[in-house]
């Protein structure tokens, strides 16, 4: 059969740009039709609700398509990049110690923590004893008093 078990990192991003572009679609299909279903077949006379606008949108439409095709290879790949990029950073964090990180109360701790590696923070905050890391959250406390609230930053901005 031609079913792959473990498939490749290019057919998982393939996979991955297939669905980013569809969503990117969806999001220029409902621009254009604000007020309710988008016609999947076209502009037809019927898409506007002004004289002029269908006309407008078929060749605002073609347009596109036309600029579209001229584009080099690599402006096109830099686009592809791009868009999936900002779909994983919009998905925001990804992995437990981002996640962990990302806590109030882990920042205040961490934030007073002598690393600024966030692997060796977490690292060393499982290995804290009970004591240490109400004193390390003391510490972290005072510390973020006296920088009036900078401490609770996000980590990764």
């Amino acid at each position: 059969s031609s079913c792959n078990k473990n498939p490749g990192i290019k057919q998982v991003m393939a996979k991955a740009d297939e669905y980013i572009a569809e969503m990117r679609q969806m999001e220029a299909n409902a621009a254009s039709a604000p007020g309710g279903v988008f016609d999947t077949y076209g502009s037809y006379c019927h898409d506007g609700i002004a004289k002029g606008q269908a006309e407008e949108a078929r060749v605002a439409q073609r347009t596109a398509s036309y600029r579209e095709c001229l584009k080099d290879t690599l402006t096109k790949k830099n686009q592809e990049y791009e868009a999936r990029k900002s779909a994983f950073a919009a998905a925001g964090p990804t992995t437990y110690a981002e996640i962990y990180s990302a806590m109030p109360m882990v920042n205040k701790v961490v934030d007073s923590l002598p690393t600024q590696n966030p692997m060796d923070r977490i690292n060393i905050m499982k290995r804290m004893t009970p004591q240490e890391y109400f004193d390390s959250f003391k510490q972290g406390a005072n510390l973020m008093q006296k920088s009036k609230g900078d401490m609770l930053k996000y980590p990764f901005s």
